[in-house]
């Protein structure tokens, strides 16, 4: 060694001889720094990362394909109505209304034809009524009676929809027995009619007088409060007589008698004879 490695050695030595052990101190090793994977910035741009790693192979894999269309159920077609499935298409013509009807309400009138099972004189027995539809075929039904006649009124709307029921009458040896027809998926259909308040102009068990009358495609009936109403005679007491009046509607539920409430009655007949008291 050179004359200044010694010098420098034993200095170091001499210094390293005055180090006691209180002086020493152990530290903990360096903390580290934070990474990008540790900061809220970086578990959004990992997340972002991940969605596009994920997203590559789907669009690679459907190729820009359109998502097949949902298929529409097809609509069951109405059936055109022919009345072949009802008898007498042959039998000879009774009664013919060319313009009163809408049966099926698309704004043009459908002829209306009431045929006879034979005879000129119309004897009591099965009558073929049917409704020319100008949408197309013929709707039909058979309809019997007793007594007289049966024939064709006029047109009523009795649920509002804008085609026509038809209103007809079968003359008994009391009076006039009332029915209505209505068009129900291409064939004319019977409608059954309640027994009270009913709906004719024949008396009732307690000899009530009752009527009806059509006003503004509605049809009406009434029976009067008090009894005594003679078949054939006469009213009870002076006019006028106070009656109980109820519309006829057309529902789900069929033919219903809405009461309209207590009316007066003159005794003659028609809409305008009815008034309130």
């Amino acid at each position: 060694m050179s004359i200044l490695e010694d010098r420098l050695s034993a200095a170091l030595a001499a210094r390293a001889e005055l180090v006691q052990p209180q002086d020493l101190r152990h530290d903990g090793p360096p903390a580290a720094r934070p990474t990008t994977w540790r900061r809220p910035a970086g578990y959004l741009l990992a997340a972002a990362a991940c969605l596009a790693a994920v997203a590559v192979p789907v669009v690679m894999a459907t190729g820009g394909d359109q998502p097949s269309p949902t298929p529409q159920p097809t609509p069951t077609p109405t059936p055109t109505p022919n009345g072949s499935d009802v008898a007498g298409a042959d039998w000879p013509v009774a009664y013919r209304y060319a313009d009163a009807y809408d049966v099926d309400g698309d704004g043009t009138p459908d002829p209306l034809v009431i045929r006879t099972e034979g005879v000129e004189e119309l004897p009591p027995g099965v009558r073929r009524v049917e409704a020319h539809l100008s949408s197309g075929g013929v709707a039909a039904v058979l309809l019997d009676y007793d007594t007289y006649d049966l024939t064709a009124i006029e047109p009523v709307d009795l649920d509002g929809d804008g085609s026509h029921e038809v209103l007809y009458f079968r003359g008994t040896s009391d009076g006039e027995e009332i029915g209505v027809l209505d068009l129900v998926e291409g064939a004319l259909v019977d409608l059954a009619i309640p027994t009270e308040p009913g709906l004719t102009s024949e008396p009732d068990g307690q000899y009530r007088a009752r009527g009806w009358f059509v006003a503004d495609l509605g049809l009406f009936s009434y029976r009067t409060v008090d009894g005594g109403f003679v078949p054939g005679g006469s009213y009870p007491g002076e006019p006028p007589y106070e009656v109980e009046q109820v519309r006829w509607l057309l529902t789900d539920e069929g033919l219903v008698a809405d009461p309209v409430g207590l009316r007066c009655w003159d005794g003659g007949n028609g809409a305008g004879s009815i008034d309130a008291c």
